[in-house]
């Protein structure tokens, strides 16, 4: 495939599909339900984190069985109460830390039982010391109202920092309370939840791709690099996994930070795969998100279009962690090499080789800091800034012969920078000032995925009350089961590479559903019952 950048490339087209002014809007409004039980479940999906357990015992009292529960969640349960506008509010993540978001309710909603579209909107400059302040935020928040207002989609903006950054497990725990938080204040559709975000914000968004893609429908990265998330996750991650999601990607071709040219193979890599995407290249615009007037009609069909199949009969997914083992209704639980390993051909790992990019020196910036020069926050030794012999507080004042005055200030000279070059750099020091000069070392394409560890990946396919798995390294997986994909009056048989490992009746847990819809609010994805499948470990002879 030859695909060449012109001075304004629009692939919208490789996917097959375009969008227009005249998407249409979300079905007509239909009355809610006013059944004890459904206005139970809704008091649950309400209810603060801390009032939930007496919640929890009243849909438990009212509901006969675990079927009552999901008949009635996916039935229209009474809409949460709702103003419109812009609300500053606190979620509650899985593991009880309560950070900061901002929510917009369009006015559609207010009158609305018909649940809406849910943007999630990740900001950049994520690594900051602390969030932002409501009212500084303010400034950046009005990006989406229009789209908002005109289309009717909620949008939640998620604030993060050095130890929520959207790569890390607790920021993906943050995004995903955020959903389930403005499940409190707006009617939500589960299955129209789209994430974006512009620089780390678009990098989070393939960091979700990748690693975390369960609560989305769609992901519309802006002006963001995968392997942002590769290197400051510290993950193992697969770009195979992010095939399975629709992404609508833009970028500029002279951004300073994240130039087209190095994020381009990637995208190319998953179009290979036949990826949903939709790419959308500017030659100018630098490091900001100057399309999105061009775009806004392109955005608002995208997102109010996505739609998730919460259960997908089909699944593959690759991993290397267990924390981020699982996709849709099935996940691993253990990894390592397994004694039919050697039944289920290997799948090609999609790598990508590394381009030169813009130079790293290789430390990290303080944002907060208001002076002259830019302050030193963390230093890489394995980059040019560790033979420099800049420490922690240094502030960088001057490169070469240009005086730095702030982040833009050095961005610029090092993007004259080539791989090779001397450079010679002075910081302030206390009440010294040290210059030292080195050379940026010559470039060498290296595989951009990492693979130390071992991999886990399976496929498989629904058929039935039958599952039927291929795996490479998987000891132990779960398959969650919905009665609106099995009979759960029968016996659900797992066939792993071959080999029956499971045949189980699985009654429905009552307590299970009530306590999966208490942590996600998630009408799609509903799970009654499980099974957990174990195959044996590779003896000497099978590895």
């Amino acid at each position: 495939m030859r695909i060449a950048l012109l001075s304004f490339v629009s692939l919208l087209a490789l996917s097959g599909t375009a969008f227009t002014q005249e998407t249409p809007l979300p079905e007509p409004i239909r009355e809610s339900a006013s059944a004890p039980l459904a206005r139970a479940l809704a008091d649950l999906r309400d209810a603060p984190r801390g009032d939930r357990a007496a919640a929890i015992a009243k849909v438990v009292d009212l509901a006969g069985t675990a079927a009552d529960v999901t008949r009635t969640i996916r039935s229209a349960l009474p809409a949460p109460p709702t103003e419109a506008g812009w609300h500053v509010l606190d979620a509650t993540d899985s593991e009880n830390v309560t950070r900061p978001y901002h929510l917009y309710v369009p006015e559609s909603a207010v009158r609305a039982t018909e649940p809406l579209p849910l943007l999630i909107d990740m900001h950049g400059g994520v690594s900051r010391p602390e969030f932002i302040d409501a009212e500084r935020f303010a400034q950046f928040r009005e990006t989406w109202t229009e789209i908002a207002d005109e289309y009717g989609v909620v949008v939640a903006m998620p604030l993060g920092r050095v130890d929520c950054t959207w790569w890390t497990d607790a920021g993906v725990r943050h995004v995903q309370a955020v959903i389930r938080d403005a499940k409190r204040h707006a009617p939500i559709d589960s299955d129209r939840v789209v994430a974006t975000g512009f620089s780390d914000g678009g990098s989070g968004c393939y960091y979700l791709a990748m690693a975390a893609p369960d609560p989305f429908a769609a992901l519309l990265p802006m002006n963001g690099h995968p392997m942002v998330a590769v290197g400051a996750s510290q993950r193992q991650l697969y770009l195979r996994n992010a095939a399975s999601m629709p992404l609508f990607v833009c970028m500029t071709q002279d951004d300073g930070l994240y130039p087209a040219q190095t994020v381009l193979p990637h995208i190319l890599a998953l179009i290979r795969e036949s990826a949903q995407i939709h790419l959308v290249s500017y030659p100018t615009g630098g490091h900001s998100p100057s399309y999105f007037e061009d775009q806004s009609e392109a955005f608002a069909g995208f997102i109010v279009s996505a739609l998730r199949d919460p259960q997908p009969d089909a699944i593959e997914w690759t991993t290397a962690h267990i924390e981020t083992g699982r996709r849709a209704w099935a996940e691993v639980l253990e990894i390592g090499a397994a004694d039919t390993d050697a039944l289920a051909e290997a799948v090609p790992d999609i790598q990508v080789l590394s381009s030169p990019g813009r130079v790293l020196i290789g430390i990290g910036i303080d944002r907060e800091y208001d002076g002259a020069g830019v302050r030193v926050t963390t230093v890489d030794d394995r980059r040019p800034a560790g033979e420099l012999g800049l420490h922690e507080g240094d502030v960088v004042i001057r490169v070469d012969d240009t005086a730095i005055a702030d982040l833009g200030d050095l961005r610029v000279v090092l993007g004259k920078k080539r791989f090779g070059d001397e450079l010679t750099v002075e910081v302030r020091r206390g009440a010294e000032s040290i210059t030292a000069t080195t050379t940026i070392p010559p470039f060498t394409p290296e595989p951009s995925y990492h693979r130390e560890r071992e991999t886990a990946w399976f496929s498989l396919v629904r058929d039935g009350n039958t599952v039927n798995v291929t795996s490479r390294g998987v000891r132990r997986l779960r398959l969650q089961l919905s009665d609106a994909q099995f009979d759960l009056t029968k016996e659900i048989a797992v066939v792993v590479n071959g080999i029956e490992r499971a045949r189980e009746l699985r009654a429905p847990d009552l307590q299970r559903i009530v306590e999966d819809w208490t942590s996600n609010a998630d009408s799609g994805r509903l799970f009654p019952a499980f099974i957990d499948v174990a195959v044996p470990a590779a003896s000497d002879e099978t590895k």
